[in-house]
């Protein structure tokens, strides 16, 4: 019974695991690292919703296309007009455009009657990409001011991206393996997502009990990104079908990785956009589907 509430209300338990990590301070002596070693088994449960079977097909210049628009020229684009009107937050933005597309688009694009196997080409080439992506582009954008570790970025993306995949090629069709996660594999991601929030929260927890009113700004600007992503997602003039899938994929996708990566390699104002992001991820699905209903009349 609690396992299946869990699984149905994602986004309370990620809100519960905002709330103790506000009321308990002792998350606060947890290392930052530990993000990265909840995200990479996340990641690897990840790929068990992911179906070969149609990947070859889907693999189109269109697809390629799309992918090189929204995960490297849209950030790229966001972080120069971010740079004009929000200079402190031009690199919270871009690095909220670069995350990939999540493992669930594809579920979900499947659920608004979008190209699935469309949805997994964009969500495994943007999520192999996203490795050297980031490191490049917050290398080339940070100001003087901001010291970002590029190698040290790189080497965590391919810590909870690459690695899991590489683990999941090697030991992923174990029947044992596969059984654990049709049983209980939802629920671990959902535990291990919450314990991210959680650690990710007590480290902000005394900027945010000095001043609450930080939090405003970030909602608003990570706000803001996903309607952008959005109106790129659904612009490109292709099959009902495919523009689902890709409206699908630029706004469903993958906040969890920049929350951890943001914890380890950024400022504030960074990790504190990436946790509204987090929360405003919760909502996107309720945006998408009259969109998509829309397309299909």
């Amino acid at each position: 019974m609690l396992k299946l509430w869990i699984e149905s209300h994602v986004g309370l338990c990620l809100i519960a695991g905002m709330g103790l990590g506000l009321l308990f301070p002792f998350g606060a002596h947890i290392p930052s690292e530990t993000v990265l070693a909840l995200l990479a088994p996340i990641t690897f449960l990840s790929f068990y919703k992911i179906d070969r079977s149609s990947l070859r097909d889907a693999f189109c210049f269109k697809a390629v296309i799309f992918c090189l628009a929204r995960f490297a020229v849209l950030p790229v684009a966001i972080w120069f007009v971010a740079e004009q009107l929000l200079p402190s937050y031009a690199l919270a933005c871009m690095l909220l455009a670069l995350l990939p597309a999540g493992v669930s688009s594809a579920a979900f694009a499947s659920l608004f009657n979008g190209n699935v196997a469309l949805a997994f080409v964009v969500t495994i080439v943007s999520s192999f990409t996203c490795v050297v992506l980031i490191p490049i582009a917050t290398s080339l954008t940070a100001s003087a001011s901001v010291n970002v570790d590029v190698m040290g970025l790189f080497r965590a993306l391919a810590f909870c991206l690459v690695l899991p995949a590489c683990v999941f090629a090697v030991v992923g069709r174990k029947k044992a393996l596969r059984k654990w996660e049709n049983r209980v594999g939802r629920l671990t991601t959902v535990a291990l997502l919450t314990c991210v929030v959680f650690i990710v929260l007590t480290k902000l927890r005394p900027q945010l009990l000095a001043a609450p009113q930080l939090i405003l700004a970030p909602f608003l600007i990570a706000t803001a990104c996903y309607a952008i992503y959005i109106v790129v997602g659904f612009g490109p003039r292709v099959a009902a079908a495919d523009r689902i899938a890709f409206g699908v994929c630029s706004t469903i996708n993958n906040p969890a990785i920049g929350v951890s990566v943001a914890i380890l390699y950024f400022d504030t104002r960074v990790v504190m956009c990436a946790l509204a992001g987090e929360i405003i991820w919760l909502l996107t699905p309720f945006v998408v589907q009259p969109l998509t209903r829309r397309l299909l009349r």
